[in-house]
């Protein structure tokens, strides 16, 4: 639990660590759980998909699941 183990879970905690120079973040924009702000301030590339949910990343088929993979193929060229 976060109360017995306070270091190692914010090491866990993405939010908490510098984010790779290669990091690219998928973002849609009807996201109604993370919305859409300053991204441009984060200094890394940026994909907003148009119509994008929360999930979509998630569901083969979407749009986002298709960008998804897309970018994942990239990184193992």
């Amino acid at each position: 639990m976060p109360k017995d183990k306070t270091a190692e879970y914010h090491l866990a905690n993405p939010s908490k660590q510098p984010s790779h120079t290669i990091t690219t973040i998928l973002q849609g924009d009807k996201d109604d759980i993370v919305p859409v702000f300053e991204l441009d301030k984060l200094q890394r590339r940026v994909i907003l998909l148009e119509g994008g949910g929360r999930f979509d990343w998630i569901h083969p088929g979407s749009e986002a699941f298709k960008t998804l993979t897309q970018q994942l193929d990239g990184l193992a060229k």
